[in-house]
């Protein structure tokens, strides 16, 4: 008898799965979608799987907004190749199970038929009990934005805003040209695992015949050599190795993003493990080094777009996190202030109008509520052309009725 399960696979190469596609529509009436579809509804409904392909660098944004659309619902990951690090965020995001691929239809049929009641609850279990290594990790010394505070022997970089480079001294490292500092920007955004010599030439050569674009870049690393140099006891500061180029570890680089990508992380796992606090801590942690869109001073840089997307995202879901527990702790001016934050950057976002409307009426300011519903329509209606959800409206007319006894907390 076929299971009355639903499930719907995204995946943006659907001819890597042929074999996998057939079984689950044998047995589900599956329904695939590339991942670029995950935004047109604004909810799904059973078991959802997600191809993750390698080098995904959208994966936690992607993986956000499906978790948020599940509404509850199991999220798969079927994973070309993650890293161990990129396994735990993903379960401590709510992902019930991530699988290596190849893996036999079977498998993956047996898995789905029983992921409700198993694959989470065990790992969530196993975390619990791991959490003096894993839940409650100790968090790195927070370096204040704006600090020119280095270790001995550092160099610290600003990543989230504009470019800069501080060395150990304290003094300000000055590299000359844009495309200068976007070079060593590319370079210690992709770390220890280097960077292809061919993507450096279409990065920042694109349009030039491969031997002129080799001997720049060529000249580019020897003027970066030359720059980092006394700042430095590494000896040869930049490496080629097969083909791929990388900063030696000698450097000690510290940026800002490793430190709000490793505040976030840890927000995600006390967000598991259900610790608020904690989580609201850690949350606002990683917005102090969120000073500024990635590399704002190298817009144009193509390479730097996907990133910045994907960053800015990420602190606009870090912000609305912040919101909501404000909003469950009944701190309403701190909910407000957050709130117009949000606002500033995506004026659109219906929920947060709403957590507005809901702040001004809890502090007996109603009328300010109602006009925040008339101000959130002519919004709508210039960005969008679009009309308020019927939520947003439900809750519109419960204020204006003064009848606030059954509202559904949910909506906020």
């Amino acid at each position: 008898m076929r299971s009355p399960k639903a499930v719907t696979l995204f995946t943006d190469k659907p001819d890597r799965l042929t074999e996998t596609t057939v079984k689950l529509r044998e047995r589900y009436g599956l329904t695939v979608q590339f991942s670029s579809a995950i935004r047109a509804r604004r909810s799904y409904t059973g078991v959802l799987l997600f191809h993750c392909t390698s080098q995904n660098p959208d994966l936690f944004t992607i993986l956000r907004q499906l978790i948020k659309k599940a509404q509850g619902g199991p999220v798969l990951i079927l994973a070309d190749e993650l890293t161990p690090e990129e396994i735990v965020s993903c379960y401590a995001m709510g992902v019930r199970a991530c699988l290596p691929l190849p893996i036999e239809a079977q498998v993956l049929l047996r898995i789905i038929e029983d992921v409700k009641f198993s694959w989470w609850e065990k790992f969530r279990s196993w975390f619990q009990k791991q959490r003096v290594n894993l839940g409650d990790p100790a968090l790195p010394e927070p370096l204040l934005p704006g600090s020119t505070k280095v270790s001995a022997g550092s160099l610290r970089v600003r990543l989230l805003g504009k470019f800069q480079m501080v060395a150990s001294a304290g003094q300000i490292i000055d590299f000359k040209g844009k495309r200068t500092q976007s070079l060593l920007a590319c370079l210690i955004y992709h770390g220890q695992s280097g960077i292809s010599r061919q993507r450096l030439m279409n990065y920042f050569w694109p349009d030039v015949a491969y031997e002129s674009a080799r001997n720049s870049l060529n000249v580019a690393i020897c003027h970066l050599r030359q720059c980092l140099r006394p700042h430095t006891t590494a000896k040869e500061v930049i490496h080629c190795a097969d083909g791929r180029y990388y900063l030696d570890e000698g450097l000690h680089i510290q940026t800002d993003l490793e430190l709000f990508t490793s505040y976030h992380k840890q927000a995600l796992v006390y967000g598991q493990l259900g610790q608020i606090a904690a989580e609201n801590e850690a949350n606002l942690l990683a917005l102090s080094h969120y000073q500024g869109d990635f590399l704002s001073n190298l817009r144009y840089q193509d390479w730097t777009t996907p990133i910045r997307d994907n960053l800015w995202e990420t602190q606009l879901y870090i912000l609305e996190k912040i919101n909501s527990y404000y909003i469950n702790q009944k701190d309403y001016r701190e909910a407000i202030a957050n709130s117009q934050k949000i606002l500033e950057q995506d004026r659109c976002l219906e929920k947060v109008h709403r957590q507005l409307m809901l702040c001004y009426y809890r502090l007996g300011k109603r009328e300010t509520a109602l006009k925040q519903y008339l101000k959130c329509c002519t919004i709508l209606r210039e960005e969008l052309q679009a009309e308020p959800s019927v939520e947003t409206q439900q809750v519109y007319q419960m204020m204006l009725r003064q009848n606030m006894g059954k509202l559904n907390l949910g909506l906020f």
